[in-house]
């Protein structure tokens, strides 16, 4: 490699870790590889630097500095690419693993608040009482969510179905809806609903009211007699 892409190796690890990582033991290498053997340089570093593995390798060195002895960046790289090939390859076991171990670290952090929480509540330090009963229930809803996740992945909803189902009452609404807008269609002599209308043609018949029935209540009628008094 050129003196030019070492020097340019060497400014990116200095973005991603600060000197102070590497105060006391050698600095952490690199190793770029190129897609193609046309690929330019600065594309290659390009590429190397927004790796999402890379990221994270540079971020756990950093957290874990102290803490895991002489950890070497290109190993820990390729064990989180492993992972990510795993779960590309629909292999979820370790982010199970992974969200159970988190799920208990959040129920231990919760149990720690509270028993702070109690201890002033009992010394008499009602707001710190208060802050540590807040910060429990945020662990403790964290938990849930975690362990929620867990679920979904054990239990994956059945997506499909639920959107076959929905489309075809979403169809039977539609042909109802059809059928309404359709009922008594217009026809073409008189241009409006189907129904009995007036023939104009027609001569119209006067009702004539009836002598014999107007006077029959008169006739016949009821006399109407005085009770005896």
């Amino acid at each position: 490699m050129s003196d030019k892409a070492t020097d340019d190796l060497d400014d990116l690890m200095d973005d991603l870790l600060d000197d102070e990582d590497c105060e006391g033991k050698s600095p952490p290498v690199l190793e770029l590889e190129r897609a193609s053997p046309d690929e330019k340089l600065n594309e290659a570093l390009a590429r190397t630097a927004i790796r999402p593995t890379v990221g994270a390798a540079t971020t756990l060195i950093r957290l874990g500095k102290g803490k895991y002895g002489g950890l070497e960046l290109m190993p820990l790289i390729d064990a989180l690419s492993a992972q990510t090939d795993a779960v590309i390859g629909g292999d979820l076991r370790r982010g199970e693993a992974m969200l159970v171990a988190q799920a208990h670290t959040l129920d231990s952090i919760y149990n720690s608040l509270i028993q702070r929480a109690v201890a002033n509540a009992d010394a008499g330090y009602l707001k710190a009482t208060d802050s540590f009963l807040k910060m429990a229930f945020r662990a403790q809803s964290q938990c849930r969510s975690t362990w929620e996740a867990v679920s979904a992945i054990k239990n994956p909803p059945v997506i499909g179905y639920a959107k076959q189902a929905n489309f075809g009452v979403n169809q039977q609404v539609n042909n109802d809806s059809r059928v309404e807008k359709t009922e008594n269609p217009p026809t073409e002599l008189s241009g409006g609903p189907n129904e009995l209308r007036e023939n104009p043609g027609a001569p119209r018949i006067e009702k004539k009211a009836d002598s014999t029935l107007e006077t029959l209540g008169e006739v016949h009628r009821a006399e109407i007699t005085g009770g005896e008094g």
